[in-house]
């Protein structure tokens, strides 16, 4: 999943657990959670790269990727602070952290390739994020990531107007 549906989960996870530090470790387990379901992350081959030979082959993928985000993420976080009394909180925070922190440390393995703990904590995220048999189509792939950012969205602006 694109960091911004992690991140709306982790928002929601932490409007749900009040408490900091369950909602980091809430905001991890939901991580592995949301890269069980099929979807489409644009395909980059993360084996075999470092973070310059990735950048190099595949440069114009990942600028695409990094504006969808950024939209998407932008879109996300102006509804959750416009139509908040309480702006983010601190287990809001700590969940959204939690909920992307397995997308940065696979992106720090790629510079630091040698690091033996990255390594055992990629295979695991893999094992997760890899487990459909076959390449999911872009178009099904995206329209799920779609469906469960709107999934997660929607009851997070009600839990927090209701607050």
């Amino acid at each position: 999943m694109y960091l911004t549906t992690h991140a709306a989960a982790g928002a929601l996870i932490g409007t749900l657990i009040i408490q900091s530090p369950l909602a980091f470790l809430v905001g991890i387990l939901s991580h592995f959670f949301l890269d069980i379901i099929p979807h489409y992350d644009g395909d980059l081959p993360l084996k075999s790269h470092n973070v310059f030979s990735l950048s190099q082959r595949h440069f114009n993928k990942i600028i695409a990727i990094i504006l969808v985000e950024s939209l998407l993420g932008a879109i996300v976080f102006y509804s959750l602070t416009t139509n908040s009394r309480l702006g983010l909180t601190s287990a809001m925070l700590w969940g959204i952290t939690g909920s992307i922190l397995p997308d940065i440390l696979q992106v720090l393995l790629l510079v630091l390739p040698k690091n033996k703990v990255l390594i055992a904590f990629d295979g695991l995220h893999n094992f997760y994020h890899y487990r459909a048999k076959r390449p999911v189509p872009i178009v099904l792939g995206l329209l799920t990531q779609l469906i469960a950012l709107i999934l997660i969205v929607i009851p997070l602006i009600n839990l927090i107007q209701t607050n």
